[in-house]
């Protein structure tokens, strides 16, 4: 159980990023609607006349007609495996040491909050990780395994604090690329 001030601490996380998280969720709920929307289905021997294909249709070619439906290959609507994504922060030493100045570690624990709140019940269409680089390493901290996304509150507020407290701590550097590959 989280405590009234964990509670309160993740809430301001939240709250700062609420409306881009509604954005967020729109989109992945559309993405998932034109999924299933059917298409037209071009060089058919029946349905409707093709325009582009006229010149085609004179020269005696009978596939000249299109029609809607689901195109060939599709898996019966469903998506066979998430699409994976990994999501690389920078957890280095200067993102603390400039946060008091510009909130940079806070805007970074915002959007950390953004995508496990975004990506929240989309779990069959997206898996993801996230891991945290700075001068100890490209994976200095790995903060979320494939398939593992923090389920509840107080395991969010968890990453983010972790996030904090490696880039208080952190050895000084930038493993920027080798943590994208």
């Amino acid at each position: 159980q989280m405590s009234l001030k964990e509670g309160e601490a993740y809430a301001a996380l939240r709250e700062a990023v609420a409306s881009q998280i509604q954005e967020m969720k729109v989109c992945l709920e559309s993405q998932e609607a034109r999924e299933r929307e059917r298409q037209w289905l071009k060089h058919q021997t029946t349905g409707e006349l093709d325009e582009n294909r006229l010149v085609d249709g004179i020269t005696g070619c009978k596939t000249v007609y299109m029609r809607r439906g689901q195109p060939e290959g599709f898996a019966f609507g469903r998506q066979q495996h998430p699409k994976r994504v990994t999501f690389v922060m920078d957890i280095s030493g200067s993102m603390y040491t400039f946060n008091r100045i510009d909130r940079r570690l806070q805007r970074l624990q915002e959007v950390a909050t953004f995508i496990f709140e975004s990506f929240a019940g989309f779990e069959e269409k997206y898996d993801y990780r996230m891991v945290g680089h700075s001068g100890t390493g490209p994976e200095a901290e790995r903060l979320v395994e494939w398939s593992k996304p923090p389920r509840t509150d107080k395991e969010r507020l968890e990453i983010a604090k972790t996030m904090e407290a490696h880039a208080q701590f952190c050895y000084p550097g930038d493993h920027t690329l080798e943590a994208t590959m």
